[in-house]
């Protein structure tokens, strides 16, 4: 507006801890921006992961939550265990209320009940193998259509 900032742009400007001429101008098709980058010195993934996840999970559109057990832990269904790993490191922590491990559960009928994970990059091949669940939406998709235009 005539050259000076707009309130919006002068509260985007303080959220950021910047003042309006300090931050980048980027022009687009769309127009002229106002950009700030910063490094922020990080924490380890290992640190953040249990918050993102459980922030996540909180986040999903489940419309029935159901409790189990002697806790306020709300999730669709049970959680019995939570398998974190980086590639071949538990990530430590909690999410729902479950120590973050290596141990994968397996098809309750058909697998193995307890199968230890030893790399993350495993997850899929191991959980097929030896859980007999199929971790891959669109292999488990393919598999569904080639066996029932088969049927």
């Amino acid at each position: 507006a005539d050259g000076n900032p707009t309130k919006a742009a002068e509260g985007w400007a303080l959220s950021c801890g910047i003042t309006v001429s300090q931050a980048e101008r980027l022009s687009t098709e769309k127009g002229e921006w106002l950009v700030y980058r910063a490094l922020v010195k990080g924490q380890p993934v290992q640190a953040l992961l249990c918050d993102m996840v459980s922030r996540a999970l909180g986040k999903l559109p489940i419309p029935k939550m159901m409790r189990w057990g002697d806790n306020e832990t709300q999730f669709i269904r049970p959680v019995h265990t939570v398998t974190m790993l980086l590639d071949d490191g538990v990530i430590p922590g909690k999410v729902l209320g479950i120590d973050a491990d290596r141990i994968l559960r397996g098809h309750r009928f058909m697998g193995e009940r307890e199968i230890i994970l030893e790399h993350a990059d495993q997850y899929p091949q191991v959980l097929l193998a030896r859980g007999r669940v199929m971790a891959d939406y669109l292999q488990r998709k393919e598999m569904i259509r080639r066996d029932s235009e088969a049927a």
